[in-house]
């Protein structure tokens, strides 16, 4: 803390615990912790959000089929490793690992990239 004003010997300080929290109500319920108040007057009902709103924002995205057989790892020369992570390429050392510049030639893909379509 600093101070804003000069001070005499048993001036009071004061802090605003909730500092740049301008809205009545919402300042009042975020100072409970240091302010017991009753909170009865006020409805906790949930209101459900329309599901046309969160469709709008949803990832349309294939779901892999577990039916379908994955190839087999090389079981000759080397895992072929696409990787965007720096971490990855750093402490992935093992010699059974060659990392690859794309993802087609990749056995594996080790992305933060979200990965959607799985045809």
């Amino acid at each position: 803390m600093w101070r804003v004003a000069a001070m005499e010997d048993g001036d009071e300080v004061t802090r605003d615990y909730i500092e740049g929290v301008t809205d009545p109500q919402l300042r009042e319920i975020r100072l409970t912790p240091w302010q017991a108040r009753l909170w009865t007057h006020l409805s906790y009902d949930q209101s459900e959000i329309d599901k046309q709103f969160s469709y709008r924002y949803k990832v349309h995205e294939s779901i892999p089929n577990l039916d379908v057989k994955f190839p087999a790892l090389p079981q000759e020369g080397r895992i072929k490793v696409y990787t965007d992570i720096d971490q990855i390429s750093q402490y992935l050392t093992d010699k059974r690992f060659q990392f690859v510049e794309d993802t087609e030639s990749a056995d594996i893909l080790w992305t933060r990239e979200y990965l959607k379509d799985f045809k």
